[in-house]
């Protein structure tokens, strides 16, 4: 079946599903800025991919599998996106309440 792929289809597959693995790394990093570029490039990917009707029933298979597989990557990833996001918001308002505390002490010691 694979053999009926073109090797750019093939390519261009195998590319989004190598940004998903780049994706959750960067979710686990906690590196937003990363993980949304990675996110634009996947997106600009798969807009290509199935912009025009598959050629054969091959291709047609191999894109219902890497859809399949990036809806499956982004269930498992939306919750540890949503965990982590919470955590550096909770983080960036301990942050905030440290400031804040540090300058009402400089501002009452003075």
């Amino acid at each position: 079946m694979q053999g009926s792929v073109s090797s750019a289809l093939r390519g261009q597959l195998d590319d989004i599903v190598r940004l998903c693995t780049k994706i959750e790394s960067a979710v686990r990093e906690a590196d937003w800025e990363v993980a949304g570029t990675l996110l634009s490039r996947r997106h600009l990917l798969l807009e290509t991919v199935f912009a025009d009707a598959p050629a054969s029933a091959a291709e047609a298979q191999e894109l219902q599998t890497v859809a399949e597989q990036v809806m499956a990557f982004d269930r498992e990833l939306m919750p540890m996106a949503e965990t982590a996001r919470g955590e550096a918001a909770e983080e960036m308002k301990k942050l905030r309440r440290g400031r804040e505390a540090a300058s009402a002490y400089q501002q009452n010691s003075s």
